[in-house]
């Protein structure tokens, strides 16, 4: 019927019948009769997106081929304290919570210097 849907709504199809029209999805040997839409997917991919640490003060907004890239070094999102003290520290505020707040950092000896 030439209808679009995106692949977690196929994967969820509870028979293997077009939700729309209803006509049979495959061809009986389990041979799909749908594929993927690449001009859609190029259209969705190039959609400006913000980042999901928005609320924790993140402005980044670009491409959404460009998020996971993003997420990865973002300076806004939780991250866990190396030091395993289990605190959870926004990644731009890490090496302060390890050299001033982290209850597990290292000390210089007082007797020793």
């Amino acid at each position: 019927c030439g209808k679009v849907y995106c692949m977690s709504c196929i994967n969820r199809l509870q028979s293997n019948s077009c939700p729309n029209c209803r006509k049979d999805l495959t061809d009986g040997n389990e041979n799909k009769h749908y594929f993927p839409d690449k001009a859609s997917e190029r259209r969705i991919k190039e959609l400006k997106v913000k980042c999901d640490n928005k609320r924790n003060g993140c402005k980044w907004r670009k491409e959404l081929t460009q998020l996971e890239e993003h997420h990865s070094k973002c300076g806004y999102a939780y991250v866990c304290c190396k030091n395993n003290c289990e605190k959870l520290v926004l990644r731009h505020n890490l090496n302060i919570h390890l050299q001033n707040q982290c209850p597990m950092r290292e000390y210089p000896c007082l007797k020793c210097g």
